[in-house]
């Protein structure tokens, strides 16, 4: 889980990173793997 969210993180931020406002979205992903 840990590599995988990191693996989908990276991904989203060069895809929907300059489009969509992920920094909200950036640390619930990033505390997602670390609850996990």
């Amino acid at each position: 889980h840990h590599l995988l969210g990191h693996a989908i993180s990276s991904e989203e931020d060069r895809r929907y990173g300059q489009r969509t406002p992920l920094p909200l979205l950036k640390p619930l992903i990033d505390a997602l793997p670390r609850v996990f």
